[in-house]
């Protein structure tokens, strides 16, 4: 306490302001490009805040959700003058799939966007089978776990553990599909250290190729290597 009577605290000035907003609104009202959450949590934190504290992490998340997403979508796009190389016939007779990989700090995971019948051809988990079997008949947009029924029959599973993008690459290859496009983006998580990498690849798969997958998919069952039906595993480089 000073000499006129002023009490001083000693702590960060610029992060006081947030919370002095939310002590008078109830709300945590942060700018869009707001990145020292860490800091923040520590003031709410000193002052003993715990709602604040609470809605710190719930807008950290938020904001990682909201950059993962825009992230995949800018790892996914293919450019009007890409598509228009790809001939009418080969979109008559042939379908496109996505495979992105997400790496983060914690792990890789893929997102595959496919014919949802196509889907059941790769090796999945009993979980994301399941997942998927949940959908078949329902509307568009409809959602199972990390499984969502798109337009026109797709579906997009995400989050996939195993297998790998260049597990089910080599194996769309091998099986005659074509690499249309590929991309790769990066950007920084909201703590300000961390990274995630995105690879997108959209492969084209003709008639041909679809029969040489569903052909492949009855004779080598949907297991992880080691988990064996029968006699025979699923490993691309068998094809």
């Amino acid at each position: 306490m000073s000499l006129l009577g002023n009490i001083f605290v000693d702590r960060d000035g610029p992060m006081f302001r947030h919370i002095l907003n939310f002590l008078r609104s109830g709300k945590l009202l942060l700018p869009d490009d707001f990145r020292e959450f860490a800091l923040l949590e520590a003031e709410a934190d000193f002052y003993q805040l715990s709602v604040l504290v609470e809605c710190i992490r719930a807008s950290l998340d938020e904001q990682k959700r909201r950059q993962e997403a825009e992230a995949t979508r800018k790892a996914t796009v293919t450019t009007s003058e890409e598509m228009e190389k790809s001939s009418a016939s080969e979109k008559e007779l042939g379908c496109y799939i996505d495979l992105i990989e997400s790496n983060h700090p914690n792990g890789t995971f893929l997102t595959v966007v496919a014919p949802i019948d196509l889907l059941f051809t790769f090796p999945l988990r009993p979980d994301d089978r399941r997942q998927l079997e949940d959908l078949i008949g329902s509307a568009p947009s409809s959602r199972s776990g990390a499984a969502t029924l798109l337009d026109e029959g797709y579906a997009e599973l995400r989050r996939l553990a195993w297998p790998s993008r260049v597990m089910v690459g080599e194996h769309l290859r091998k099986c005659g599909s074509h690499l249309r496009h590929s991309s790769v983006s990066c950007h920084t998580d909201s703590d300000g250290y961390s990274e995630t990498v995105l690879i997108g690849d959209k492969w084209f798969i003709s008639e041909l190729a679809l029969t040489r997958v569903r052909m492949t998919a009855q004779s080598q069952r949907a297991l992880p290597p080691g988990q064996l039906v029968g006699f025979i595993d699923w490993m691309p480089n068998g094809v």
